[in-house]
């Protein structure tokens, strides 16, 4: 077998190997795939191809010959070289399960450092798909023929960021009367920008609209979006590094620019409702989904070219419930954090570095106290943000279990997710490492305090809730869901503050969907429309002719309105959508969580592994209150809560005794 010879650190130094065509292939070797490697540094200028692609099943693997001596490789990598020895490739050739020494970790953890100036300095990058087949042919066929056009018209410029924007008004105005002449056979006014003559051509592209179902471009644009290329987090890292890439499918190629901007464009065009510019574009893409229009790599590609600030948990802190997809996959879970390193801009200042000589309790707990402390990633992820869990197991109680995150998403909504509570007021936390915490890595450490003790927990009656992991949750059962509420909490009908204080709890005071917090706990909205929401949540009958302005006001302005307002014209059917619509998405927000009572006398709603003795902390710089479970030994995290009475630093008000929480 191969045996490595030692690279030298200290000059950066790499391995590269080069395909040996078949002709030059030395006599008596079996395999048909045949690679010289060689030494060199990345600070000689030496020109060279990265290659990106998936590792597949570590098992399922095939011999070639490197240097003439037997080398085992995944089947995957190996179709990838076939293809690049058909297309005549002579360059030399980074790849990573080749040219690192995958069993030694010291080698492996400082190669892995330098991957961001291997993808940086590569010539190219090539990214490889996989086989192509009938409808993934047709698909990068036509981004070949589409996306340069796409570029040219600067449909590129529809990103702000992470969002796609949607066309406007006057790229909307102008489709619809182009699309009526068209259509109707009448003279194309013509007229319009680059932008929106090369929109209406894509609107008019039959390659895009199946006769019966989705069109065969379409099936092979589902074919490449669902490839597990687009959620592999090694992937991420090099698509977005690479000066310039190209992405193969089989044996057909496009650029990597070209790539996005056709998409970018197809998804510019679903967001904008085609259908409500002419009903012949209703067709437009069917079958396509658009959960699938988020591909990490891309987005941080292109924010990294516009010179935007790019943090960790703004790739791996996923709030929504995955496109039927992983958001983002690894097979050593430690490279959740090291494969992104080279990426993300604040990598020193996280002070994280590759070494896999630590467990993955110790890379997600250094990475995720690192996110804590640091004053860029706490802006996006705080204390609240982390899941806690039901079952003990290797990783501390306040650490999340990154993969699940990846797979899933958080498959819970943080109470503060609008970032309209302020619990702990303008108290800050510590900013630097307890002497504590730098003896024990799975130690966090909080400042804050004492606010109540948890002492009945509601029992969920079984079958209220249905969801699954791909999916939202919602309350299936209203009624029966309601009527616990009012069971457990004592709510009584007679239009007191005791009823508005279950109702504010349920809702997490989000009466009208947006944040009031001067009120303080106070409804934000007239007591006629408190009114109102006791009577929905009641399901008491309401009759639409008896509705005072304010309540109409409210019913065309409030939760839900652009759903109803894009169908519903009458006052009538908006109430009854209202009614039927708010308490059953109330499972959106209740996914996973309980309500509970406190020793206070208080209502909240906590995770449903809350249970009584367990306490009710402010923590400094938390927008929530969170909860904790007293151990032998320090704290358990058991996650953030709404408390009505202690959103907006009203416990600040009793002057209470500050100390330190040791998490475990």
């Amino acid at each position: 077998m191969f045996a490595y010879r030692p690279l030298k650190r200290e000059n950066r130094g790499i391995r590269l190997v080069r395909l040996v065509p078949a002709s030059r292939k030395p006599p008596g070797t079996q395999s048909n795939i045949f690679l010289t490697i060689d030494h060199t540094s990345l600070n000689d200028g030496t020109s060279f191809l990265a290659m990106s692609y998936v590792w597949g099943e570590i098992k399922d693997t095939i011999t070639i010959s490197v240097n003439g001596e037997p080398f085992l490789i995944g089947r995957n990598l190996h179709l990838l070289l076939e293809q690049l020895r058909a297309d005549n490739v002579g360059s030399w050739i980074w790849v990573d399960s080749i040219c690192i020494d995958q069993s030694n970790n010291e080698e492996k953890s400082w190669q892995v450092d330098q991957m961001r100036d291997v993808y940086t300095l590569a010539h190219s990058v090539y990214l490889w798909l996989g086989p192509g087949s009938h409808e993934s042919n047709l698909a990068m066929d036509f981004m070949a023929d589409v996306g340069p056009k796409a570029i040219a018209a600067g449909i590129m410029t529809q990103w702000t960021g992470s969002n796609l924007r949607r066309l406007d008004q006057e790229a909307v105005n102008h489709l619809k009367t182009r699309s009526l002449y068209a259509l109707d056979k009448r003279t194309d006014p013509g007229g319009g920008s680059e932008l929106h003559q090369f929109v209406f051509n894509l609107l008019q592209d039959d390659r895009l609209r199946g006769s019966s179902g989705s069109s065969a471009v379409c099936d092979g644009f589902s074919n490449i979006l669902r490839r597990i290329n687009w959620h592999r987090v090694w992937i991420i890292q090099e698509v977005a590094l690479a000066r310039e890439a190209l992405v193969l499918c089989g044996t057909k190629k496009v650029s990597i620019d070209i790539f996005d901007a056709t998409f970018t464009a197809i998804w510019c065009c679903i967001f904008s409702r085609p259908a409500q510019l002419h009903q012949s574009y209703t067709s437009f893409c069917e079958g396509l989904d658009t959960n699938l229009y988020t591909i990490k790599s891309l987005d941080v590609r292109r924010r990294r070219r516009q010179s935007e600030r790019i943090r960790l948990m703004d790739i791996i802190f996923e709030v929504l419930v995955a496109p039927g997809r992983p958001h983002y996959s690894v097979t050593d879970h430690r490279d959740i954090v090291f494969g992104l390193l080279g990426v993300v801009t604040n990598s020193n200042e996280l002070g994280i570095s590759a070494d896999y000589a630590k467990t993955v309790p110790e890379v997600f707990s250094m990475m995720t106290r690192a996110v804590l402390y640091d004053k860029y990633e706490s802006r996006v992820f705080t204390l609240d943000c982390c899941p806690p869990r039901n079952a003990a197991g290797p990783l501390p109680s306040w650490v999340p279990a990154w993969e699940d995150i990846g797979k899933y998403g958080t498959r819970f909504y943080r109470v503060n997710q609008s970032e309209m509570f302020y619990a702990a007021g303008r108290t800050k936390p510590t900013a630097t490492l307890s002497v504590h915490e730098r003896a024990d890595p799975l130690l966090l450490r909080r400042q804050g305090c004492r606010a109540d003790v948890i002492t009945h927990v509601m029992k969920v009656p079984e079958g209220v809730y249905t969801y699954d992991e791909w999916d939202i949750c919602r309350i299936t059962d209203v009624d029966t869901w309601l009527n616990s509420v009012r069971a457990f909490t004592g709510a009584r009908t007679d239009h007191s503050s005791q009823e508005d204080r279950v109702w504010r709890t349920v809702l997490f005071d989000r009466h009208d969907w947006y944040p009031c917090p001067e009120n303080r706990g106070l409804y934000p909205v007239a007591e006629a429309v408190a009114r109102l929401i006791r009577k929905i949540m009641r399901r008491e009958k309401i009759n639409s002719t008896d509705l005072t302005e304010e309540q109409i006001d409210f019913i065309r302005n409030g939760p839900f309105r652009s759903d109803r307002n894009l169908v519903l014209k009458s006052l009538k059917d908006q109430l009854a959508y209202l009614q039927c619509q708010w308490p059953r998405a109330l499972g959106n927000m209740h996914r996973n969580r309980v309500i509970f009572k406190t020793a206070g006398g208080r209502l909240g709603i906590g995770h449903s592994i809350v249970k009584s003795g367990d306490m009710i902390a402010v923590v400094w710089g938390v927008g929530s209150p969170i909860v904790l479970r007293p151990q032998a030994k320090g704290w358990s995290f058991v996650g953030d809560a709404y408390v009505d009475g202690l959103m907006y630093g009203e416990i600040l008000d009793t002057k209470p005794r500050h100390e330190d929480f040791d998490l475990y």
